[in-house]
């Protein structure tokens, strides 16, 4: 049995990179990997600053006639703060005041931040001007890199976007949740083989990473290869990371799709009716549903279709 490419067999990766395209011009990008810095939003670099953000100093405040924008340091420091809460568009108006173009600032902090909120905001071609112009003046983060990545392949522009993502990989110096994010652009530029790679490099240098192992499966999957394979790494990560619902969950959809019910039926045991309200992936909830009614168990079922429908309701861009 291999992958069917119109059905997410291994579940909801939607905790994690791609950003959605906001025009018809963008290729419609899979949600990255679960994780810490992966989430269900679009894919947003503020997870990482969360913990790494340390913003510098910069010039005078400006006005729309100075031909030198830039933001008092204060006014960086406290937009820095706002981005990692994910205060986006409060973030864009405070770097945008007095309406001035990206082109009147000319301090690199702020470019680059306005950069990494325009990224977030799903407006590539702006956030790919901004970055580019910071790193014109001073060496830009690798974080924001991967922004400029992902930007380029919603612009199409796939060879750069995938040259810039390797280049980043090839280094193997990159804390692992940034690998994953690496990994999850080339998938979303249709290098599933080349992104299962990062995945490995992860492992090899963090043996019980549980996420690396689940997203290894979605682009063994995505790639075409036996779902037998997939199914190893699925269970990789379960056993890495037991408590986590979604690869539970991930795992129990893929043993539906293989007509395992049996199997499916035993692990979903350990799922409790109120955790079915956590699940976020409506694909995985609809084929559960379907086993549940085939093993006459009708209220659990039920409950997964509630949540299925509700998901679909809320969320409609990021259901399946």
């Amino acid at each position: 049995m291999t992958y069917d490419p119109a059905s997410d067999v291994i579940g909801d990766r939607s905790k994690s990179p791609q950003p959605r395209p906001h025009d018809d011009r963008a290729p419609k990008f899979t949600p990255p990997p679960f994780g810490p810095s992966l989430h269900s939003k679009a894919y947003r670099m503020d997870d990482h600053f969360r913990s790494t953000a340390n913003p510098s100093t910069s010039k005078d405040h400006p006005t729309k006639s100075q031909p030198v924008a830039a933001a008092q340091p204060s006014v960086v420091a406290d937009v820095w703060q706002m981005y990692q809460r994910g205060e986006l568009e409060k973030c864009h108006q405070m770097l945008r005041v007095g309406n001035r173009r990206v082109e009147d600032i000319h301090d690199h902090e702020s470019l680059e931040l306005l950069g990494l909120i325009l990224h977030d905001l799903g407006k590539p071609y702006d956030a790919a001007d901004a970055i580019e112009r910071a790193s014109l003046l001073a060496p830009i983060r690798d974080e924001t890199r991967i922004a400029l990545a992902s930007c380029y392949a919603q612009l199409r522009r796939i060879d750069l976007a995938r040259e810039l993502y390797l280049q980043l990989a090839l280094q193997r110096r990159l804390p692992a949740n940034l690998m994953l994010q690496i990994a999850a652009g080339l998938e979303a530029t249709d290098a599933a083989e080349l992104a299962m790679t990062v995945c490995e490099w992860v492992t090899e240098d963090h043996p019980g990473h549980a996420q690396a192992f689940y997203d290894m499966g979605f682009y063994n999957a995505r790639s075409g290869q036996p779902l037998y394979v997939t199914e190893a790494f699925t269970r990789e990560a379960v056993r890495a990371d037991p408590g986590n619902l979604h690869y539970r969950i991930g795992l129990i959809s893929l043993l539906i799709q293989m007509q395992r019910d049996d199997e499916a039926l035993e692990i979903f045991s350990s799922v409790s009716p109120d955790q079915i309200g956590e699940v976020t992936c409506s694909g995985c909830l609809d084929r559960i549903a379907s086993m549940l009614r085939r093993r006459h168990q009708p209220e659990l079922a039920d409950r997964c279709e509630r949540q299925r429908d509700s998901i679909r309701l809320n969320h409609p861009a990021e259901s399946d």
